[in-house]
């Protein structure tokens, strides 16, 4: 017996095949990628989770690029409220 005839006959052997098609198999992956965010949240390797570091990584992204955008200096407002030389400003588009 072939190593692809053992694969084809423990995927035949799930039931639904007829029914369900390839979309038997959805329940095993929902339940994988359960644990797998349950491992990625809770389990600690040395002090650190998956989670608090994304999470401190996710900050100083955001904490580098928006020091960028924000004027370091106080603009000079038009009287409808925009500042006077919009291209300045990376978040006002003008159109």
């Amino acid at each position: 017996m072939g190593s692809r005839s053992i694969i084809r006959t423990l995927l035949d052997s799930v039931p639904g095949k007829r029914r369900l098609g390839v979309y038997r198999f959805l329940p095993f992956f929902f339940v994988l990628g359960g644990a797998m965010e349950w491992f990625m949240i809770n389990v600690r390797i040395g002090r650190e989770t998956f989670s608090h570091i994304l999470c401190a990584r996710v900050t100083e992204f955001l904490r580098m690029h928006r020091s960028d955008a924000i004027p370091q200096q106080p603009m000079k407002m038009t009287t409808s409220g925009h500042p006077e030389d919009a291209s300045e400003v990376p978040w006002i588009v003008e159109g």
